[in-house]
């Protein structure tokens, strides 16, 4: 379970087996809850437990960092490991 990146207390990472079966998305977890979310165009697949005002942040945050979860998620898909990145607080 890569973590691509994370901000305050979202957590956004992949799954290694999903980079091989599925399109581009992450999944966000805070706490208990978890949410996947599809990059390209950019909308909501699944959510568990992540209230409605979090969802809406959390898609917020997808979009104004459409190039690192890209990347990230690019990079790790090749098999490469990716760089340390940062908290984006």
């Amino acid at each position: 379970m890569p973590k691509l990146w994370q901000y305050g207390p979202y957590i956004f990472f992949c799954y290694v087996y999903d980079l091989l079966n599925e399109p581009a998305h992450v999944h966000v977890r805070a706490g208990n809850a978890e949410a996947k979310f599809w990059l390209n165009p950019v909308r909501i697949a699944w959510n568990h437990g992540h209230k409605s005002d979090d969802i809406t942040r959390i898609e917020r945050l997808i979009h104004e960092n459409q190039n690192r979860n890209n990347s990230s998620y690019f990079v790790i898909a090749r098999g490469d490991s990716p760089e340390a990145i940062p908290n984006a607080d």
